[in-house]
């Protein structure tokens, strides 16, 4: 029968595409670099030509971090791109999230890890059944390395019943090598005393023996009371006298799996009542097949009441079912098919189970494509037919098979089935490689493909899976999407009532067969759909640039260091369809999981089946270190020796350990509980190892004999070595690095030297509100810049600031960090920075050009790297014996004559260039001076001797003036610098009206914006921003005009004197600002300082019960950036007091400040959640240069360590000494605040503050005196 009215138009949204990532790894430690793969197919599962990729990455605080926006044209199908994790990057889930044609609603992510992790070396397996029986149960468990060899050790086994959460089995098993079963009665040991099912949890914890190390597996089991079958129905809700009646009857065993019985039936009795007759019972069987029975009965006229009881083996069902109207539901024909998973050519068997005697059915098969065949189906007026149909390639991945017939005038019946393939579809990947190998040996790898596919191999650590899971693509993926989409994408029509119905016309019937008609979803809506769909144009090539990280030949050194957790990610044509690739196994003893898949633009995506490639050898050692240690902390390091020889001997194996470089940056200590350091260098331990039974050395190490400001490594190499009774000879040897935690910049008590503080400098803002932005290199902050003193085209600029380097413009900071790593580079080259090879490779590879540097080997050019790395220290805290400062000094040093002046290589150059030159070679001098140990007081004496000698001064340029008053103004020469100045601003002129700048020299008239920024720098330093103002407006219109960019470091001095102009010129003239104080019960003390109340110091008393309170400050403009400070403080019990010292803008002048309170608060062993008084310090003297003077105190502290602003969120500790108690202290907390260290001589001693945090709560007050 066929649908005569004409249906309303329905549209269906088809996806036109599908999205799958793949990640390298799934875990990652920060400082990785993570790489990532975007594959994008059609509906035919080849690849997709899109418009655009978007790609954002979201850290474990959902914020973005990194972007990869509008990108097309370059790639097809596959998209490859990487980013690097910063070393303190958030822990936690990250995301991947892709967006295509920026369709949002089809947006596709892929998670992966963050975490300080360190591979584990085996895991835990555990085999169970999945129901149990009374009698014989068992579970099994062992643990193996990853490189496929049993754990000894020890295990804990915990089962518990998660039906009532009782723990019925706790044990240890101890001595465990290999695999452990462990048998029990269900009824008596499991308490598995009832008939129904229960469910249970085991936990297996192993102990590796000899060390710490765990690992664990949980699995969820069930158990039966019984092992009887279970039987469900689908009994009808009601009944028709005169019609036919249905049940279906589910046989399961005792597993819950259905029945593969056939020649077993299901015995029904139907007990029924006739108006006016008696009560009858009618006995059928339906045979069971494939787990399923079907009871048809013809439910006779007049019948009144009918109840339907089905049996199975003493297992029955009942169910009275009520008179009724029968309305047919539009699934009420059940489908299945067999053989699963089939193949290309394979022949299916469709298998239609209905609930009504059926004599004809159409059967339908689409795919994406649309319907690719029909079928008419015979069932001759039985219950249970079947069709068979051959797997085309338009069927693969999957396919749906739908089955409907018309029922009667008003309903329609309808079933549904999808067959999944084995393969995607058209194309076809395998790779055949070895099953194990040896560390260091070639390893081949066949692959096969379709030809003139890509193929995508990735080869990584099976131990990160131990960890997470779920960076491949895998097959499973890919249909499962697939599912999903069609599973949602279905067409209904609903009502079917109201539609008429007349029997089918030869040429519907024509139609129908030839697959020009089709009938989908939950009822009789129509449709057409082309059989052969057009292929679209792929007129984009693949991305076939190889990795650059390809593995190359390792070297023949028995070291091993290769330790990497990728083994392959590469990606090569294949254009024959068959390939080989040979790598070199990583010295990693472990199995490699190897995943791929191939693209091809005609026959689509294949996914290769996972291959494992164990790498191990006979004879080797395992030595496992933790992701970071702290500065001179005491550890113990396993080295774990395993034998597999084969030979029935216990080896005497020698182990050594010792600093791979040879510096001795860690010291040997002979057990855990010394206190003494050994003097050898070099550590051997002897151990005997017997065949298949790992032994354990342990050596035990101190990290650190200098300290440092940034993540150091330093390289561990142990070796061993064995002889056995035959003469044959054993060795291995590992080298590993070990990253040791910065210890910040550390304070000591010294000399009371008083620091003046100059009345127009103001508190530094030690808070602002935060935007974050989104970034190619960093993440920023932005500070909104407003004041009166700024044109209306400058108020509101965003200034960017990175949040690591401390108030310094991006430009420069990139600047900076562009010279460090070109030095860094040159250093491990051995590249000397004065031999013309360096100058020739600076001036041909370095992104800083100094077009106008007449002297590429001078000491002039020496002196501006080395200025470069000092404002890098301002920043990055780089260590001194990484970047050699003293040896680059001394080097200088050497340079400057008898006179005072510094020589150059090659010709002597004017006096005018000697003038300039020595001043400029002296700021590196002057502003490293408190980051080196060595005194260079004559060299700076001698310098200045030179250019207070100079008599022709007067003829120089306007460079050589603007030099020196940066150098005098470093050194406190006020005087003189001014005086420079003055001779500088002799040869300005006005730009504009309110824009001035320095000209190149008396006679050339044109401005030099490099001689403008360093008069304003020196300007700054000597607290005179208001005479820099017109200059800084030119430099600011330099700046922002981008007119320096073709010399990169003029660029530079020009944002470093913009960036120090805007930190040092206060807003407004006004200095009125708020304190507001608010106690844990919200007592509240507000004080208003103005310019007529000129308060230095603030007390107020809170009640006695106060224990910390909240400080907020907001000044209306006594800085230039809007103050808003917030803090906690803890107080003084007994005080009950908190004195803050704040000094204002207009303050009285003053010779010194002091630190009023210093509390700091330890949790009670006996109760955490109390705390106990530690440490009170009273007027503390702050000191130049980072030091404290103690005048009264309690507790002599005799270190304290402080973090530099890259440690930000780390944890750092202080140290004291009760020398009342002789007891010793140490806080441990996390620092919540970035402190500069700009120009520390001239700036004043900056904040150092650390708030509460997680039971330790700590203040540490010290107010800045400059903004």
């Amino acid at each position: 029968m066929c649908i005569t009215q004409t249906l309303q138009k329905i549209e269906a949204e088809k996806r036109q595409y599908y999205t799958f990532i793949q990640t390298d790894k799934p875990i990652y430690k920060p400082g990785d670099t993570v790489r990532f793969r975007v594959v994008v197919v059609d509906r035919d599962l080849r690849p997709y030509h899109m418009n655009n990729i978007n790609i954002n990455v979201t850290d474990s605080l959902n914020r973005p971090l990194k972007e990869f926006n509008d990108l097309g044209g370059d790639f097809l199908g596959v998209f490859t791109e990487r980013f690097i994790l910063d070393e303190n990057t958030p822990l936690g889930i990250w995301k991947i999230r892709v967006i295509i044609d920026r369709i949002e609603q089809w947006e596709t992510f892929k998670e992966f890890a963050v975490a300080k992790k360190t591979l584990p070396p085996f895991a835990v397996h555990i085999d169970v059944q999945a129901n149990h029986l009374l009698t014989h149960s068992y579970l099994r468990f062992y643990a193996k390395y990853s490189f496929n060899e049993y754990v000894h050790g020890n295990a804990q086994l915990t089962i518990t019943c998660t039906t009532n959460n009782d723990v019925v089995i706790s044990e240890t098993i101890d001595n465990v090598s290999g695999t452990h079963n462990v048998k029990y009665m269900a009824y008596s040991d499991l308490k598995a005393d009832t008939k129904e099912k229960l469910s249970y949890k085991a936990t297996v914890v192993f102990t590796e023996a000899g060390t710490r190390t765990r690992a664990n597996k949980t699995i969820d089991f069930t158990v039966h009371g019984n092992n009887k079958p279970k039987i469900r129905a689908n009994f009808p809700d009601k009944f028709m006298p005169g019609l036919p009646l249905g049940v279906k009857v589910f046989v399961y065993d005792w597993k819950d799996s259905l029945i593969e019985k056939t020649y077993e039936k299901v015995k029904a009795v139907i007990k029924y009542s006739i108006a006016h007759e008696k009560n009858a019972t009618y006995y059928i069987d339906g045979a069971i097949k494939n787990g399923v029975a079907v009871i048809n009965y013809l439910v006779p006229e007049k019948t009144i009441q009918l109840s339907v009881k089905v049996e199975y083996l003493e297992v029955t069902l009942e169910k009275n079912i009520e008179i009724g109207d029968v309305v047919v539901g539009v699934k009420n024909i059940t489908l299945d098919y067999l053989p699963k998973n089939p193949n290309y050519g394979d022949v299916v068997t469709v298998h239609v189970l209905t609930d009504a005697d059926v004599n004809q059915l159409i059967g339908i098969v689409m795919s994406r494509h649309g319907n690719i065949e029909s079928h008419q189906v015979y069932c001759l007026y039985r219950l249970h037919c079947s069709f068979d149909i051959t797997i085309t390639k338009d069927m693969m991945p999957q396919a749906k098979v739908v089955v409907y017939y018309v029922n009667n005038m008003t309903s329609i019946s309808q079933g549904e089935v999808t067959i999944t393939t084995y393969e995607l579809g058209r194309n076809t990947l395998d790779i055949d490689l070895p099953k194990t190998a040896k560390m260091k040996q070639r390893v081949d790898l066949n692959i096969t493909t379709k030809p003139n596919s890509t193929a995508y191999i990735l080869g990584y650590d099976e131990r990160l899976t131990y960890l997470f899971e779920g960076n491949e693509i895998e097959k499973q993926d890919v249909i499962k999407e697939l599912v999903n989409y069609d599973g949602n994408n279905i067409v209904t029509v609903f009502h079917i009532k109201k539609l008429s119905w007349h029997k089918c016309t030869n040429e519907e019937l024509r139609r129908i067969n030839t697959g020009r008609q089709l009938v989908v979803g939950h009822g009789g809506g129509q449709t057409t759909a082309n059989t052969n769909d057009e292929e679209d144009e792929m007129n984009r090539e693949m991305d076939s640039v190889r990795n650059p990280e390809m593995p190359t030949k390792p070297n023949s050194d028995d070291i091993r260091e290769d330790f990497r957790e990728v083994f392959i990610y590469d990606m090569f044509e294949v254009p024959n369809g068959n390939l080989i690739k040979s790598y070199y196994a990583p010295d990693s003893t472990t199995s490699w999981i190897i995943s791929s898949f191939s693209m091809n633009v005609e026959d689509g995506l294949a996914i290769g089946p996972r291959k494992k490639l164990i790498v191990k050898s006979q004879f080797f050692i395992r030595m496992n270190l933790p992701f970071v240690i702290r500065f001179k902390e005491k550890l113990k390091v396993d080295v774990m020796i395993h034998n597999y020889l084969g030979i029935n001997e216990t080896l005497d194996v020698n182990v050594d350990m010792y600093d791979h470089d040879g510096h001795n940056r860690f010291k040997f200590f002979e057990t855990a509980c010394s206190t003494t350091a050994s003097t050898v260098k070099k550590m051997t331990k002897t151990v005997g190892v017997p065949y298949d039974e790992p032994k354990i050395v342990s050596f035990y190490i101190q990290s650190g004999t200098n300290e440092t400001y940034i993540y150091q490594e330093f390289k561990i190499r142990v070796d061993a070595s064995a002889t056995s009774s035959r003469g044959d000879t054993y060795s291995d040897g590992v080298l590993k690095k070990l990253k040791v935690e910065p210890v910040g910049i550390k304070i000591y008590s010294y000399e009371n030297k008083k620091f003046n503080v100059k009345p127009s400098q103001v508190p530094h803002v030690d808070r602002m509100q935060k935007e974050v932005t989104k970034s190619d290199e960093y993440s920023r902050f932005f500070v909104n810049i407003a004041g009166d003193f700024m044109t209306d085209e400058m108020a509101n600029v965003n200034w960017r600031f990175e949040i690591n380097a401390d108030h310094c413009l991006e430009q420069r900071t990139s600047r900076i960090k562009g010279n460090v790593e070109q030095f860094r580079y040159l250093k491990s080259k051995n590249a000397n920075p004065l031999t013309t090879h360096f100058s020739s490779y600076y001036q041909s590879t370095m992104v800083e050009r100094v077009n106008n540097w007449n002297y590429a080997t001078s000491s002039g050019f020496r002196a501006y790297f080395i200025e470069a790395i000092a404002s890098a220290m301002e920043i990055e805290a780089i260590p001194k014996n990484e970047l050699i400062i003293e040896q680059e000094l001394d080097l200088l040093k050497n340079r400057q004559n008898s006179n005072g002046f510094f020589n150059n290589f090659g010709s002597i150059p004017s006096s005018r260039n000697l003038y300039f030159q020595t001043a400029y070679i002296l700021i590196p001098f002057l502003k490293l001076r408190r980051f080196v140990n060595k005194n260079y007081d004559e060299v700076i004496t001698n310098g200045f001797n030179y250019l207070n000698n100079m008599t022709n001064i007067s003829t120089s340029d306007t460079e050589a003036f603007s030099v020196a008053a940066y150098a005098y103004a470093l050194n406190g020469n006020d005087k003189m610098a001014k005086q420079l100045l003055t001779y500088a601003e002799k040869n300005s002129r006005n730009v504009t009206n309110q824009n001035t700048c320095l000209t190149i020299s008396k006679t050339n008239h044109k401005c030099d914006t490099r001689h403008t920024s360093y008069a304003v720098i020196a300007y700054v330093i000597l607290n005179m921003p208001d005479k820099a103002k017109s200059h800084f407006r030119y430099i600011y219109d330099e700046y922002k005009m981008n007119q320096v960019l073709s010399n990169t470091y003029f660029y530079a001095v020009c944002a470093e004197a913009i960036s120090r102009y805007l930190i040092a010129k206060p807003v407004k003239k006004s200095t009125d600002f708020t304190v507001t104080l608010t106690n844990e019960d919200n007592f509240k003390k507000i004080v208003h300082i103005t310019k007529e109340n000129q308060a230095n110091e603030i007390e107020v008393a809170f009640p006695d019960y106060t224990l910390k309170a909240d400080i907020k400050i907001q000044g209306s403009g006594f800085c230039l950036i809007t103050k808003i400070v917030e803090r906690t403080v803890v107080l003084d019990q007994s005080s009950s007091k908190f004195t803050m010292s704040i000094l204002t803008q207009n303050g009285t002048r003053t010779n010194e400040k002091k630190l009023k309170v210093c509390a700091i608060y330890h949790p009670s062993e006996e109760d955490p959640s109390s705390f106990i008084l530690t440490s009170v310090i009273y007027d503390v003297e702050m000191v130049s240069g980072y030091k404290f003077k103690e005048l009264t105190n309690r507790l002599d502290i005799h270190e304290i360590k402080m973090v530099h602003p890259r440690l930000y969120g780390q944890r750092v500790q202080i140290y004291f000494d009760d020398f009342m108690s002789s007891k010793n202290y140490c806080v441990d907390i996390e620092v919540t605040k970035l402190f500069d260290i700009h120009d520390v001589q001239k700036a004043g001693v900056k904040i150092y503050d650390f708030y509460e945090k997680k039971n330790t709560a700590v203040a540490f007050y010290n107010f800045d005196n400059s903004c």
